[in-house]
């Protein structure tokens, strides 16, 4: 892009210079297409020769120097002379053209070349843009290198997941050592890609191998910490796990109209120490990062211990009454049998008090029950003596006395006593 954008900024000021009314250099390129390596195969640029055609139309002799496109930097760079002509004359001149195109790979590119052309005796300056076509490979010394840095950029791309991969519970250990030797290997591979585009190989070589030692220097570290790393996170996991039961506990309990606001405050102080805990995983101070999630811990059984348990399920235990609050209402009997069950109670009781009151009232008597007074039955009359000679009287009041004695068992079973033997 940086090298599209420079062509395209040389055009326009190529175009602004001809629109303005400077006179154009009479030339043309022999051979467009030029053909080579993107470096020289032993560092450097490579050189191609290009060859143009220029006239001189003009009295005086004709000097004419040229600049070229540079990749690597993406401006134009001078050349030096291509050629001298003499008054009205044309010439073939031959310039060389310095090409760095390291990490391009094979293809195609465009290549500008301008003349500037003095002539003795005016004070203008001649000018005219050539674009030549590069057709350009790798050579193997390039290839060689490039092969290097990206197996080495692979190796930074998997001990990097490795180191990130450190994690729990929505925590991940910093690493900074192996962080730091890793960014440093990075760097260096930016380096050596640089010096690939330059075509200074050996420069990019040394570079690649740099980046491969600080690789296995993170690497170390990364071993070395993963111990601690783990055991920071255990505690922090642990630690966490225990706050989300105590929070879910107090929530509990404030159903059970518990009074937590003791029990909050302490588990918010538990909850301070478990962000900090993160926050030392995070940067690498895993050892005080495991005091603190083991102090979070604490604090979470010190905040249960501030605030009483709910009761357990199945007591009837009435709920607190605060001086604005109405009484609670006892819970309705949802049980149909318990409500049938207590009403037959009452009937039952009933039944059983009319079964003593008519017992009493047979025992006693209507009259005891009246006025307290008890009647009893009459006994029968005594028999009259038996008088002397004559039986029909006797037979007669006999048998009043039996009709007397029936009425008055009669009168008996009519009150409900019964018949006496």
């Amino acid at each position: 892009m940086r090298r599209i954008l420079a062509l395209l900024f040389l055009s326009i000021s190529l175009l602004a210079a001809h629109a303005a009314g400077a006179p154009e250099l009479q030339a043309l390129a022999t051979e467009p297409a030029i053909t080579g390596f993107n470096c020289n195969p032993y560092g450097g640029p490579t050189n191609y020769a290009a060859r143009v055609y220029i006239e001189n139309t003009y009295d005086g002799p004709m000097i004419v120097n040229y600049t070229y496109f540079d990749y690597f930097s993406g401006a134009q760079l001078d050349g030096g002379r291509a050629c001298t002509l003499g008054p009205k004359s044309v010439a073939h001149c031959e310039i060389s053209i310095p090409v760095r195109l390291g990490g391009s790979g094979s293809g195609t590119s465009e290549m500008p070349i301008i003349l500037y052309a003095t002539v003795n005796g005016m004070n203008e300056t001649l000018s005219k843009q050539l674009n030549f076509t590069v057709r350009h490979t790798a050579t193997s010394t390039e290839a060689d290198v490039s092969a290097m840095i990206e197996g080495a950029q692979d190796r930074i791309t998997g001990q990097r997941v490795v180191v990130e991969s450190a994690c729990a519970a929505g925590v991940c250990c910093g690493m900074t050592e192996a962080e730091d030797e890793l960014s440093s290997a990075y760097l260096l591979l930016m380096t050596a890609r640089s010096h690939v585009s330059s075509c200074s190989f050996s420069d990019a070589t040394q570079a690649s191998t740099l980046a491969s030692n600080a690789l296995r220097q993170a690497s170390a570290s990364y071993n070395r910490d993963l111990p601690a790393c783990n055991s920071a996170l255990t505690a922090f996991s642990r630690a966490k796990a225990n706050l989300s039961g105590a929070n879910a506990t107090l929530y509990s309990r404030a159903a059970c109209n518990i009074i937590v606001n003791e029990s909050r405050a302490a588990l918010s102080n538990a909850a301070a120490l478990l962000s900090l805990s993160a926050s030392l995983i995070t940067n690498g101070s895993y050892p005080d990062a495991s005091t603190a999630a083991d102090s979070a811990v604490q604090g979470a059984a010190h905040a249960l211990s501030l605030s009483g348990e709910c009761p357990q399920a199945g007591l009837n235990t009435p709920p607190e009454i605060g001086p604005t609050l109405a009484p609670t209402p006892a819970p309705p009997q949802s049980d149909t049998l318990s409500k049938v069950v207590g009403a037959l109670g009452y009937v039952v009781i009933a039944a059983i008090i009319v079964v003593i009151g008519a017992a009493v009232y047979i025992t006693l008597g209507k009259g005891r029950l009246e006025g307290g007074r008890e009647e009893y039955p009459r006994p029968p009359p005594e028999e009259p003596p038996a008088p002397r000679g004559d039986h029909s009287k006797i037979d007669r009041e006999f048998q009043e006395w039996l009709k007397q004695a029936e009425k008055t068992e009669a009168k008996e079973v009519e009150k409900g006593k019964p018949k006496r033997k």
